[in-house]
């Protein structure tokens, strides 16, 4: 005995239309009457039950799919009213591609929708290896962050990401040039600071992200690579809390940031002292 329980178009959330369900009975003669009655009473409930345990899944899987792991969990579990933000304490990693509104301008679409979906799956793939979280892409760029938690090297693990980040698009490259396609290397920055993470916007249209002085810094550090022709280009500030780590860069010279009140010292990779993952020229 098969039932097939169709739900309305204004209940319906991702493909699931309804619920077939398939009754056997051990008995010889079959179901009797009142057990298909019984059946038919209980499908109903059953199928709003399924399609509850459905309809979180597919939730939980487009949040956590356009807003990250962490986000997806917090708004899931109700964190959704504007101006709730707590101050946490993180390595920022702010990049975008180099060269790219040029590439885009001779590049034809559906091969330029591939360049930037290869170039985010190595950046995503690896900052999620890394425990990175990806908080927003910004064209052809994106924002994430390292978490600092009691007792990791949060700057050591950026570090790694970021050699793996740059092996991986240079491999990407390769790749793409030998097919004849357009390709972009990437310029990096990374920043260190206390930032605040929560909700920002409208009643109507949020956004969960980070906000304050050490986000607007990173995008002016990223900015120097350009000026300075280095990558990645890294913070006095993360410099500092490196630890360990410290021995991996190279100073710069100290420079004045535009709207940034203080001038500081940047920073970039040793290539000499890479951890394994990218060879020195």
């Amino acid at each position: 005995m098969a039932v097939k329980t169709e739900f309305g178009e204004a209940d319906r959330l991702g493909p699931v239309t309804g619920i077939i369900s398939s009754w056997s009975s051990d008995a010889p003669e079959g179901f009797r009457d009142e057990e298909i009655l019984d059946i038919e009473e209980l499908v109903p409930t059953l199928a709003l039950t399924l399609k509850n345990a459905s309809t979180f899944d597919i939730a939980n899987n487009v949040i956590k799919t356009y807003l990250g792991g962490d986000v997806g969990s917090r708004i899931l579990s109700g964190e959704i009213r504007r101006g709730t933000l707590e101050t946490i304490r993180a390595v920022l990693f702010y990049c975008d591609l180099q060269g790219f509104t040029k590439i885009a301008d001779t590049t034809p679409r559906d091969e330029l929708v591939g360049l930037l979906d290869d170039y985010f799956e190595c950046m995503i793939e690896t900052l999620h290896e890394h425990g990175g979280e990806v908080l927003k892409f910004l064209g052809d760029g994106l924002l994430a962050i390292f978490k600092l938690d009691d007792g990791e090297d949060v700057c050591r693990t950026a570090l790694n990401a970021v050699e793996v980040a740059l092996a991986r698009v240079e491999k990407l490259c390769e790749r793409r040039e030998g097919a004849g396609l357009a390709s972009s290397r990437f310029y990096l920055a990374l920043h260190y600071g206390d930032v605040l993470y929560g909700n920002v916007g409208s009643p109507d249209r949020l956004d969960f992200t980070v906000v304050g002085p050490a986000v607007n810094e990173a995008a002016r550090i990223e900015a120097m690579c350009r000026t300075l022709d280095q990558n990645p280009v890294i913070s006095s500030a993360f410099a500092e809390a490196a630890g360990a780590s410290r021995d991996r860069l190279v100073s710069l010279g100290r420079y004045a940031l535009r709207g940034v009140q203080q001038p500081q010292e940047l920073y970039t990779l040793d290539m000499s002292r890479a951890n394994g993952q990218i060879k020195a020229d």
